[in-house]
């Protein structure tokens, strides 16, 4: 049994709250006296998704449910694991929490896949892609030294992510294509200023732009899959 799905009140409340969070993590850092409110903040951005997945439950498949499931559990512990990165700058938990976000990325691509429109092919899309990856590699490899090959690998999973996003035009919502096409580039960008931050020179309001980036990308991948049908789904029948 299906029932149309309109844009509820709860998701408006939801997102004020979404963005009044990470408001609070975005300026919070840097303020002296405040930072700790970051160390709150910045997984309670992911678990109130959580919180919003379980609200939203039926609104999706079982099967894209569970993996968005492990997607947000998984960015919640890569999340965790980089805070504490910067806490003692050990360069084992960023590793680990590039690992934990790389499964995230290939998560997210699984779940995009399902709604794959066959007869898409978005060469152009791709080929933008690929050149973005190549002038980002030409200037940071130097810089990378060891971590060149992973961080190949992570752009490898990352452009096959976004690229994914791209085929889902004509079976979803116009929503949610959108919502999820833009955070999939979202996403991309804020890897990308992790990367620079990181391996090539420190960035000027670093914090605000990796996390602003960050954040309402989860945001408009999580909203945006839980949009792809307009539909309802109950228990009996998913």
């Amino acid at each position: 049994m299906k029932k149309k799905l309109n844009f509820s009140e709860f998701d408006k409340s939801f997102s004020l709250l979404y963005f009044v969070i990470l408001i609070i993590e975005l300026f919070a850092h840097p303020i002296q006296g405040l930072s700790d409110l970051h160390f709150v903040a910045k997984p309670l951005l992911i678990i109130s998704l959580l919180y919003y997945l379980y609200i939203k439950r039926f609104e999706i498949k079982m099967n894209s449910r569970r993996l968005l499931f492990w997607a947000l559990s998984i960015s919640l512990i890569g999340d965790t694991l980089i805070l504490f990165e910067t806490l003692d700058n050990n360069n084992m938990l960023f590793i680990f929490g590039v690992l934990a976000f790389m499964v995230v990325l290939i998560l997210y691509s699984f779940i995009f896949l399902q709604k794959r429109n066959n007869n898409l092919r978005s060469f152009k899309f791709l080929f933008t892609l690929i050149m973005y990856t190549i002038i980002l590699f030409s200037v940071l490899w130097k810089s990378l030294d060891h971590m060149l090959i992973p961080a190949m690998l992570y752009a490898l999973v990352i452009l096959m992510m976004n690229y994914i996003a791209s085929l889902r035009s004509f079976n979803v919502t116009k929503l949610s294509f959108n919502f999820v096409l833009i955070g999939t580039l979202l996403m991309l960008i804020s890897n990308t200023l992790v990367v620079i931050n990181k391996f090539y020179f420190p960035l000027s309001w670093s914090h605000l732009l990796i996390m602003s980036t960050y954040g309402l990308a989860q945001y408009l991948i999580i909203f945006g899959v839980l949009k792809q049908n307009n539909t309802v789904y109950n228990k009996f029948n998913i």
